[in-house]
């Protein structure tokens, strides 16, 4: 039995851009099954989501 100490870490970014993050996530991880999961977001601020769709954009957007 193998046993390592895990932390949660909460990354934000728009459905669109998922697809990037998992492949970074998993290019780094030192797991080969790294648990990585979206969890949608059906409402929030109208602020906050228009800023981080601002802050997370391609940067060849």
């Amino acid at each position: 039995m193998h046993v390592d100490e895990e932390y949660l870490l909460l990354l934000k970014t728009p459905a669109s851009r998922y697809a990037d993050l998992e492949k970074n996530i998993h290019e780094q991880h030192s797991y080969d099954v790294a648990e990585i999961i979206s969890v949608p977001v059906n409402a929030g601020l109208r602020a906050y989501l228009t800023w981080m769709d601002e802050e997370t954009k391609a940067p060849d957007a």
